[in-house]
């Protein structure tokens, strides 16, 4: 079940830039250094992304649609496989692009959507935020994108009571834009 989902997951990511209509730019990269630490894990026990891809659509003038994969392995008490999903954010530029095929850049907002299953500690996790962040200018086609992730986490456990807890975090995207051209 867990290879269909992720193959699934792995289909999504790759029709994507196949969406982008009339040469609308698509963003292709990674996120690197994706690791998680949470209060209950053991000593020096944590998380690492092991498939931290982005893709990043402009969707208008003002608006992107950007998905990332998360598949964390963890590392310490156990070594094994522990969660797998994916993060939506639709961040909105400050600053509107001449056409819709120019390459996003800018100030940005958006909300945040993350829908998680852990394996390992057998519950789901739904994180709503919002994310405030920037996208640099690409001269050629590589970019960096950065944001810090502010909400809340409601963990949906398979047996024993739900609960929730705050969501912080930050994120650093490197890539390169595919299709466009140069950012307004």
């Amino acid at each position: 079940m867990v290879k269909r989902i992720f193959l699934s997951w792995l289909l999504v990511l790759m029709a994507m830039p196949l969406l982008a209509q009339e040469g609308r730019p698509v963003f292709l990269g990674l996120q690197p250094a994706d690791i998680t630490k949470e209060p209950e894990y053991a000593g020096n026990a944590f998380d690492l992304n092991v498939v931290p891809v982005v893709v990043q659509l402009a969707l208008g003038r003002r608006i992107d649609l950007r998905a990332t994969t998360l598949v964390n392995y963890h590392f310490g008490d156990d070594d094994e496989l522990g969660e797998w999903g994916l993060y939506f954010l639709a961040p909105v530029f400050i600053k509107k692009k001449e056409t819709v095929h120019a390459r996003s850049s800018g100030f940005y907002v958006g909300p945040v959507l993350g829908l998680v299953r852990s394996v390992r500690l057998n519950e789901s996790k739904m994180t709503l935020a919002v994310e405030p962040g920037y996208m640099f200018k690409a001269r050629l086609r590589f970019t960096v994108s950065g944001g810090l992730q502010l909400g809340g986490t409601w963990f949906v456990p398979d047996e024993g009571e739900e609960r929730v807890a705050s969501h912080f975090g930050v994120k650093v995207q490197l890539g390169w834009w595919l299709g466009g051209g140069a950012a307004h």
